[in-house]
């Protein structure tokens, strides 16, 4: 399953990271270019300041130059001349390749042994003289890489802050759909017909999608709903002619034809009845309302009790007071009364009823005090057309009926035998939507 919010905090973190990446090697380019230029311009006035010396001091008497050092301990001032050289800091100097240097006029880097770094400057006065005038730059050049550092540093510390920012406004932004979300639960709980319209511009059109939706499905169930009553309808005629021309003693049929005639017949009556049944099952809707279940599974017993009235049933209801079905009120009445009615069909008098909420699904066992499957796993009984015993009146379209509702819910049913009443026991379990 994707997640738009680690999907947009991941590209938001690449991004960063591009950024971060692209910003600090501009920085650093830049602001050494202009740490160099400083120190560039740093020397060329110390040269010349150098050379101004040296005029006053009549270059041409060079043995008796004496260099007055600025007050400056940074710089190292050189004049050679052939191979003299006078120096401000002989020791200094005494290790660096000056003949290398006062040949080539122009800037130089020079790292010593102790690993200081020197920024140069040569200056050809003419065939025999030339001034080098050398600046340590090895604490402003550590000064330099710390700056780098602490703004790479800020720089992440700042994109870590953005992202937390980021993800609260995320968090924020789709918070509102919690409230569309609201708005569908109580749609399908039935306290709303639609949703309504959103103040979030951005969310309308995905409201009037759902709403367009629900009534283009609507209009179809119940298109399909009566197309399969006046098929049903339409039928029945039919069949009952059928039936009766099998049935007469001059119809000219021979007894393996009548037979034959009067099976097919009802087959064709079980299909329609069982196509009807499927018609009601609507699911999860739009128009369900919010009703009693303890109230409908009392009405359902009093009816069972008039269908099979040869046999005294007691019917033991145990409904909690938060029950709520999550769906149709009609697709209830069937789910339910498909399995009375056969609890009903097999008790000798006694059924159990108990519906009740835990977090997050509705749980319904109803168990009856008859034969039970008398089978070890009796999970196959919930094939469509399978009975347990076929010389009861039935074709076992109830149970699948049941589970075709609960599948439209997301459900699942299960049977087992019950150790103490004797018989059947059917175990729904149907799950809630948030919000319940």
């Amino acid at each position: 399953m994707i997640s738009i919010e680690r999907s947009l905090l991941k590209r938001i973190f690449i991004m960063a990271l591009v950024l971060i990446s692209l910003s600090t090697f501009l920085h650093q380019w830049w602001f050494s270019s202009v740490w160099l230029n400083i120190h560039q311009g740093q020397l060329v006035r110390e040269a010349e300041a150098l050379k101004k010396h040296l005029n006053e001091e009549q270059m041409d008497k060079v043995s008796s130059v004496k260099i007055s050092l600025p007050n400056h301990s940074s710089h190292i001032y050189i004049v050679t001349q052939r191979n003299k050289v006078w120096s401000s800091a002989p020791d200094v100097v005494r290790s660096m390749p000056l003949r290398a240097w006062q040949n080539t006029a122009g800037y130089f880097e020079y790292t010593g042994s102790e690993g200081k770094k020197f920024l140069g400057l040569v200056d050809i006065l003419d065939d025999e003289f030339s001034i080098i005038v050398i600046e340590d730059i090895s604490f402003s050049s550590l000064e330099l890489t710390k700056g780098h550092r602490y703004l790479l540093a800020i720089s992440l510390v700042a994109v870590i802050f953005l992202m937390y920012l980021q993800r609260i406004l995320i968090v924020n932004a789709f918070s509102h759909l919690n409230l569309l979300i609201k708005e569908v639960n109580m749609m399908q709980r039935g306290d709303a017909p639609r949703l309504k319209s959103s103040s979030i511009k951005e969310l309308e059109p995905l409201v009037g999608a759902i709403n367009q939706l629900l009534g283009f499905l609507e209009h179809k169930s119940r298109r399909n709903r009566h197309a399969i009553g006046n098929l049903s309808h339409a039928m029945k005629t039919p069949l009952a002619v059928i039936r009766q021309v099998a049935e007469r003693d001059d119809n000219g049929l021979i007894n393996s034809d009548r037979d034959l005639l009067l099976q097919q017949a009802e087959q064709l009556s079980l299909i329609v009845e069982r196509e009807l049944k499927r018609a009601r099952i609507s699911g999860p809707g739009s128009k369900s309302q919010v009703f009693s279940v303890e109230h409908v599974i009392q009405d359902l017993s009093g009816t069972i009790k008039m269908i099979y009235p040869q046999k005294p049933i007691f019917v033991e209801v145990d409904c909690a007071t938060n029950v709520v079905f999550p769906g149709d009120r009609s697709d209830f009445i069937e789910l339910m009364g498909n399995l009375l009615d056969n609890a009903g069909k097999w008790c000798k008098s006694t059924i159990s009823v108990t519906a009740k909420s835990s977090e997050s699904f509705l749980l319904i066992d109803i168990v009856d005090d008859g034969p039970g499957s008398g089978l070890d796993d009796p999970s196959h009984l919930l094939q469509r057309g399978v009975r347990a015993d076929e010389s009861e009146q039935g074709h076992g379209l109830g149970l699948s009926i049941v589970v075709d509702i609960v599948d439209q819910y997301g459900g699942r049913v299960d049977l087992s035998n019950d150790d103490k009443l004797g018989g059947l026991r059917v175990s729904l379990m149907i799950p809630y939507r948030q919000g319940h």
